[in-house]
């Protein structure tokens, strides 16, 4: 099975009360109090971002076919292709930039150095799979996060198809700017 055409990424307004096994979790408090709750679900991802009372909730993630609550926007992840979007909750602006690549990092600090710096260090959590199979690198999710902004970066590797879904995320609002 061609994974490209199975694994998606979602957005839902509000915390989507669906049910994930959580292998890494932390949350971050950024600027103004932009709350980042992220886990490591696997292969995947979900993060849920909050100001205040409003919140949205990401996932990059195979789709199971049982979802039952409605996103507000979610599309397949094929190889090759980039995805920018934004979306809006009042003043609150939510930006991606999606890209599925065909290269592998090696590890979190191989995709951290692709990133353009920031002038503060990258807060991660990652979680790489080991294979039986010597000589094959396994597959490992990571999330950065910068600490003194609205930014955060996901990783996701699939060595078996020799390529990786990169993503950046902007989160904008007025609270954030004062």
């Amino acid at each position: 099975m061609n994974h490209a055409k199975a694994v998606c990424f979602s957005l839902y307004r509000g915390e989507a009360p669906i049910p994930v096994t959580v292998f890494k979790q932390k949350t971050w408090i950024l600027l103004r109090g932009l709350e980042l709750q992220v886990s490591i679900i696997g292969k995947s991802h979900r993060i849920i971002s909050r100001i205040g009372n409003r919140c949205f909730t990401e996932f990059i993630a195979y789709l199971s076919g049982k979802e039952s609550f409605q996103p507000l926007d979610y599309f397949l992840l094929n190889a090759g292709e980039s995805h920018q979007k934004t979306y809006r909750d009042g003043d609150w602006f939510y930006r991606i930039w999606i890209d599925v690549i065909p290269h592998l990092f090696t590890g979190m600090q191989d995709f951290l150095s692709s990133l353009e710096p920031t002038g503060h260090s990258w807060e991660t959590l990652d979680h790489g799979f080991e294979i039986g199979t010597e000589g094959f690198m396994g597959p490992f999710t990571g999330i950065a996060v910068d600490p003194g902004g609205v930014v955060f970066h996901t990783v996701h590797t699939y060595p078996e198809y020799q390529q990786s879904i990169i993503s950046r995320t902007e989160i904008s609002c007025p609270i954030l700017e004062r």
